[in-house]
């Protein structure tokens, strides 16, 4: 047994999870602890039009990872390990942030590529889902991409989406909206949330053969899973309900919110991307052939990385 601490600093959310891991069986028995922080690294990308992080969000960063670790070792954390992913790869000084980030807090953090984060996606829909990777698709969706994942005979296909929720707000306030990153989308009308949709489904890739053929032979439900700003939470708490949720439902998400102010809509987690997720996922399902899905809670991919072996 070992106690573990995973990181996995998102576009989007920076998130902690403490567990126990039987490390013979690979499986996490228990929980200790779990955070997250909001750090928006995708959208102050999108806004910077440097092609940097700004400063300033590094340097929360490396606040928020400090604290995390503190409360980490109260708990028993013997290691650290974690990922950062998407915006931290187009960012030119992203692996410079985690480097910076990694010697003043000794966690371990390494910039993954693409593929890994799906396979940390596979591993967590896995854990929290009780389903074996055999079995399930994996659809990840962040702040700066997607990733859906399936396996064939022995070895994980993946289908990796250069759109998450900071891209998808940039596409509705330049291209649809033709405004400001700066200021609010909101209201935004129920023509513009379809254009939205349509405009993603023109720039996300083609269906990979592996994956129209493994939802043909019976794999409609696809697995998805995130924690507390997710945009599949959004759904569940727009709709009331995280199992069998069909394209239909997004639909019907999207009938239930549009032309709502900030203020409206502040019932939900980042009330300025609620219709970026809601038009990405539906884009991502049209796109896809993805007829149903279902939503676990989950401390983002923390699950995945505290039983992927090569971090540890």
């Amino acid at each position: 047994m070992e106690i573990r601490a995973s990181f996995d600093i998102g576009s989007g959310t920076t998130k902690l999870l403490v567990v126990r891991v039987d490390t013979i069986n690979r499986v996490i028995v228990e929980e200790l602890l779990t955070l997250e922080a909001e750090i928006l690294f995708g959208v102050g990308f999108e806004q910077s039009k440097t092609g940097k992080l700004p400063e300033e969000l590094c340097q929360t960063l490396k606040k928020t990872v400090k604290e995390f670790k503190e409360k980490a070792l109260q708990v028993g954390a013997q290691k650290f390990a974690g990922v950062a992913t998407a915006v931290f790869r187009k960012a030119s000084n992203g692996l410079q942030c985690l480097e910076e980030l990694n010697s003043e807090t000794a966690v371990n953090v390494r910039l993954v590529a693409q593929e890994v984060e799906g396979k940390l996606g596979m591993y967590t829909a896995s854990a929290v889902s009780k389903g074996s990777t055999d079995d399930i698709i994996s659809w990840d969706s962040g702040g700066a991409s997607f990733q859906i994942v399936g396996k064939v005979g022995d070895d994980f296909q993946y289908l990796n989406g250069p759109m998450g929720d900071s891209q998808s707000l940039r596409v509705l306030v330049e291209e649809v909206r033709k405004g400001d990153m700066n200021a609010s989308p909101n209201p935004v009308t129920k023509e513009e949330a379809y254009e939205l949709v349509d405009k993603i489904q023109k720039i996300i890739p083609s269906p990979p053969e592996w994956l129209t053929q493994k939802l043909r032979e019976g794999c409609h439900h696809v697995t998805t899973f995130g924690g507390t700003t997710c945009c599949f939470r959004l759904l569940y708490l727009v709709l009331g309900k995280s199992r069998g949720i069909t394209q239909s439902d997004m639909e019907r998400a999207i009938d239930m919110t549009f032309g709502k102010s900030d203020a409206e809509l502040s019932v939900y987690p980042q009330e300025r991307l609620v219709f970026p997720k809601l038009g990405l996922m539906l884009a991502v399902a049209r796109k896809y052939d993805i007829r149903e899905i279902d939503y676990h809670t989950s401390n983002g991919s923390t699950s995945g990385v505290a039983i992927y072996d090569e971090f540890w």
